[in-house]
C-alpha cells in the first residue's frame, strides 16, 4: 500500500471506527489510552463537535418527501454518476439487503436511514430492520414498541439507558413503527463479546456460544483489514489480535442474524455503523460468504464527518481515481452545505 493510500485510509476510518467501535476494549480503557492518542484525534472530536452543535440543534431537511434537492443527491459508484430519486427507488426495489450506514449521533445519517426504509417498505412486504446497537437480550423490548405494547416515553428511557441519545435515532424508530416493520436486533450481548474476545470461544457456556455462529470467519476483505489495522495502529500486537478478533465477533454474529432473516423469507435493511460495512467488509462479507446470490447494496451518508462541503467538491472526491473513499459505499447519499452548493 502507497503511503497516499494509506494516509487516505487511515484518517477518515480511525475517526468513524472510534465512534462506532470506541468500546470494544472497554474494561482496559486506560491501556488504550497509553497505547494510542485516538481520543485527541482532530476528526474524533470534530464527529463528537458536529454532531452535539450542529446536527442535533439545526433544523434538517425533509428527506422522507424525496424531493432530492441539494440535501441529498445519490451517487452511484458503479455509474461513477449521479442519479435520479426513481433509478434509485427502482434499485431498492430489487435489493433483498440494504446496508446503510451511519456515524451513530448524526442526526442526518438517520434521517436519510428513515427515507431508505420508507421506500424498502413500499416494495418489500417481508422486511425487517436490523441494527447494531441493539443485541438479542433487548429483542422483546423493540417488539413491544413497535406493536404499541410500550409508551415512547419508556421506550426512550430504555433507549437512552442501553443505547445513548434516543433523539438522534427517532426517525428511523419512527419509521419503522409507521410502516409497521419489525426491528431485529443483530448483536451479541457485549458480556459474551467480551469473555470471548478475552478468554476465548471455549470459555463460553453452551447457551452463551449459542448466540454465536458456529464459525467465527478470518478477515477476507484486504481494504476493510487494512483500516481496521490502521484505526488501531499503536496497539501492541496481543491487543491489536484481540481487537479484531472483538470486530469479528460483532461482525460475523450481525451477518449470521441476517441470514437467518433471510432464511425466513424475510428481506433485511441493515443500520450500523460505518466501520461495520465500509468497502463491503464486516457485516456484507459474513453475509456473502454465508449466503451466495444474495443482491444487496451498501448505501453511505456523505460525508460522514459532519464536515459540509459543496456538492461539487463531494463530486470530485468520488470520482477522482486516486480517492479512496470512492471504494466505501455502492451509493453514497449525499449531504452538501446547500449554501455552499448554490455559490459553487
Amino acid at each position: 500500500m502507497n503511503k497516499i493510500t494509506e494516509k487516505k485510509i487511515f484518517v477518515p476510518a480511525l475517526a468513524i471506527l472510534l465512534f462506532g467501535c470506541a468500546q470494544v476494549f472497554a474494561a482496559d480503557i486506560e491501556s488504550i489510552r497509553s497505547a494510542s492518542d485516538w481520543f485527541k484525534f482532530p476528526s474524533f472530536q470534530n464527529i463528537q463537535a458536529q454532531a452535539s452543535s450542529q446536527n442535533l440543534r439545526k433544523p434538517v431537511p425533509n428527506l422522507l418527501s424525496w424531493n432530492i434537492a441539494p440535501q441529498s443527491l445519490i451517487f452511484s459508484r458503479h455509474l461513477k454518476k449521479l442519479i435520479s430519486p426513481e433509478e434509485f427507488k427502482e434499485t431498492l426495489a430489487h435489493l433483498n439487503i440494504v446496508y446503510v450506514g451511519e456515524v451513530h449521533t448524526m442526526l442526518l445519517d438517520h434521517q436519510v436511514q428513515a427515507a431508505i426504509l420508507h421506500q424498502m417498505a413500499r416494495n418489500h412486504p417481508h422486511l425487517v430492520l436490523g441494527i447494531e446497537m441493539a443485541d438479542v437480550l433487548h429483542q422483546k423490548y423493540l417488539d413491544y414498541y413497535i406493536s404499541g405494547k410500550m409508551p415512547e416515553a419508556q421506550f426512550a428511557d430504555f433507549w437512552n439507558h442501553s443505547f445513548g441519545d434516543f433523539k438522534a435515532y427517532r426517525p428511523i424508530i419512527e419509521e419503522a413503527k409507521r410502516d409497521h416493520v419489525r426491528i431485529i436486533a443483530l448483536n451479541v450481548p457485549r458480556t459474551i463479546e467480551r469473555k470471548a474476545s478475552k478468554q476465548g470461544l471455549s470459555s463460553l457456556t453452551p447457551q452463551e456460544r449459542a448466540l454465536l455462529p458456529r464459525k467465527i470467519g478470518e478477515i477476507k476483505n484486504p481494504r476493510y483489514y487494512a483500516m481496521l489495522k490502521n484505526s488501531f495502529s499503536d496497539l501492541p500486537p496481543k491487543k491489536m489480535k484481540r481487537y479484531l478478533f472483538s470486530m469479528q465477533i460483532w461482525n460475523e454474529t450481525m451477518a449470521f442474524n441476517v441470514v437467518r432473516q433471510r432464511q425466513l423469507g424475510n428481506s433485511v435493511m441493515v443500520i450500523a455503523g460505518l466501520g461495520h460495512m465500509l468497502y463491503g467488509g464486516g457485516i456484507p462479507e459474513g453475509v456473502q460468504k454465508r449466503l451466495k446470490g444474495q443482491s444487496s447494496a451498501v448505501v453511505l451518508p456523505f460525508p460522514p464527518d459532519g464536515d459540509r462541503q459543496s456538492e461539487k467538491t463531494l463530486l470530485q472526491k468520488l470520482l477522482d481515481p486516486k480517492s479512496d473513499e470512492a471504494h466505501w459505499a455502492d451509493f453514497f447519499w449525499l449531504l452538501p452545505d446547500a449554501r455552499q452548493s448554490k455559490a459553487g
